[in-house]
């Protein structure tokens, strides 16, 4: 049970899209998409609901929980919409969490909206859970991944390589060790593949300020958005938005943090385009 509500809950924010479709215009869907539920107060409304409705499913069933099986469910109720709420901190998109105290929105410009490098954590439930649909479904999502990784041409191939090789270790480490261990590894793959983002991230945050400063000394910048490329921390898309006299302009960079291994270039090549630019990119540093 408590798996099941942690799949539900750290799906259940984006029940938004149910009625963000139906917004209206494309300044609407914007303004609603990781609205109301996606705030900690929206999180804890949802947590109530997926709470009441395991407790009537228990009363269908006629199962009588324990006060422990009470108190683990409704931790695990609360904590998993929370949960998704500071992953999609992580990606360039944001959330405004502290809404209606707080309506500022926060980024943390780091991880890819859909990355596999975090989904080969759950190659340690491979061999842990009983349940063969479940396995099914995460075998199928991590092959997903691989697939992407090396057939999409959005990937660097050494970066396809670490990508198979981390989840075929810890596939592994499921076979072979015991559950805590297993899950453990689960949970500190995840957190070094995050760390490695985040980091990199900040390192190449400020090697494009002080790039813009040194190509652009007039303009004023007022935001800058970094967006990853897929299993690559490396390489960056950036848009930045400055003032320059009575302008304001948005740039398109691509960032790599070891030209001497992948050039900028490179990665201005690993992002799928459905139109193109009408201005030409030209290297600013």
């Amino acid at each position: 049970m408590a798996l099941t509500v942690m799949a539900v809950g750290g799906n259940l924010p984006d029940i938004d899209v149910a009625y963000t479709g139906w917004a209206g215009t494309t300044m609407d869907y914007l303004l609603h998409h990781r609205g109301h539920t996606h705030t900690i107060l929206g999180a804890l409304g949802l947590s109530v609901l997926l709470f009441l409705a395991v407790r009537l499913w228990w009363r269908l069933k006629k199962v009588t929980p324990s006060r422990a099986d009470l108190l683990f469910v409704a931790g695990v109720a609360v904590l998993a919409p929370l949960l998704h709420i500071g992953l999609d901190f992580t990606n360039s998109y944001g959330v405004h969490p502290l809404w209606p105290v707080d309506n500022h929105w926060y980024y943390g410009d780091a991880v890819f909206i859909l990355e596999p490098a975090l989904w080969a954590s759950a190659a340690v439930l491979l061999f842990v859970l009983p349940s063969r649909v479940i396995r099914g479904l995460i075998a199928f999502f991590l092959l997903a991944g691989l697939a992407a990784a090396w057939f999409t041409g959005l990937v660097p191939v050494s970066f396809a390589l670490m990508l198979t090789a981390l989840m075929v270790g810890l596939a592994a480490v499921s076979r072979f060790c015991p559950p805590r261990v297993a899950l453990a590894s689960g949970i500190a793959a995840w957190l070094l593949v995050t760390a490695a983002f985040v980091g990199t991230s900040w390192t190449a945050k400020g090697d494009i300020e002080t790039a813009l400063t040194r190509s652009f000394p007039t303009a004023r910048t007022l935001d800058t958005v970094l967006t990853p490329m897929v299993v690559n921390p490396v390489c960056r898309e950036v848009l930045t938005v400055q003032v320059d006299q009575d302008r304001h302009v948005v740039r398109r960079v691509f960032h790599s943090l070891a030209p001497g291994w992948i050039p900028a270039s490179r990665c201005a090549s690993l992002v799928r385009r459905d139109t193109e630019t009408t201005a030409q990119l030209t290297p600013v540093a």
